[in-house]
């Protein structure tokens, strides 16, 4: 992992700050760009390849949730960062996706960088993958790697559901919900980590094996990571609660 990490930062060698430099995989996912707008009243999506094909022709009021998977296609990401007045050193952060998780404030925008992890069923473990938010007034820009099914069920309430609190608050109060997706699937694979332990636990004591200190030494490499991943977390929180981008319906929260 660390020779990964050494030819990643390799890339950036002699690049002065703020320059965009996917610092991802080569190639995980075609970009795709899903864009939300909603109000009280009404709630509409588009989607697309493309800025052109995913924004709608004329701005409407209320709140615009524009989601990004896939950033390998840096001029993409760029040009979005454009259209929304977003920093160089912000636009560097998004695209390198081994980032601490941590909260920034910008001239009209909040930057939140988080972990998402994956449990997989066939594999028996996880992996991480970090999400970034760009928080401003009335809109919410988020990107990531990957495929994501984590936030289909808010992006199906605020769609189909009238009368409801996600629409009748604003963007704050939507990146709340989106992180405390997140953090509930932080909960899932604390509990498969958890039920493996007690697994291990029992064939130590039945049928101890010289391989057991492998799986141990495995699990605690795996829990090393989580810690890595939630931790600071605490630290990012603590800023949200008191950052005026955040309304004091949302703080409660």
């Amino acid at each position: 992992m660390l020779s990964r990490e050494l030819r990643r930062r390799a890339k950036k060698a002699g690049q002065p700050p703020g320059t965009a430099i996917y610092m991802g995989k080569k190639k995980t996912l075609d970009p795709r760009i899903t864009v939300l707008t909603y109000s009280e009243n009404a709630a509409s999506e588009t989607s697309g390849a493309t800025l052109d094909e995913a924004l709608p022709a004329v701005k409407t009021a209320g709140v615009t949730w524009i989601h990004v998977e896939g950033l390998q296609n840096v001029a993409l990401i760029e040009e979005l960062a454009k259209r929304y007045h977003i920093h160089p050193l912000t636009v560097e952060d998004i695209l390198n996706v081994d980032q601490r998780p941590k909260v920034e404030s910008f001239e009209g925008y909040l930057f939140i960088t988080l972990k998402m992890l994956r449990w997989s069923e066939k594999r028996q473990t996880f992996s991480t993958e970090q999400i970034s938010f760009v928080l401003g007034k009335d809109f919410l820009l988020s990107f990531q790697e990957r495929e994501n099914t984590y936030f289909k069920p808010i992006r199906e309430r605020l769609k189909n559901t009238a009368n409801q609190r996600l629409r009748q608050q604003g963007s704050d109060y939507l990146v709340y919900r989106l992180m405390d997706a997140i953090v509930d699937y932080y909960f899932v694979v604390l509990e498969k980590l958890g039920d493996q332990i007690e697994a291990v636990e029992d064939i130590i004591i039945t049928d101890p094996k010289p391989q057991n200190t492998r799986t141990i030494y495995r699990l605690k490499r795996q829990l090393m990571i989580i810690r890595k991943s939630i931790w600071p977390m605490r630290e990012a929180v603590s800023h949200l609660t008191q950052d005026e981008s955040f309304t004091a319906f949302t703080r409660i929260y």
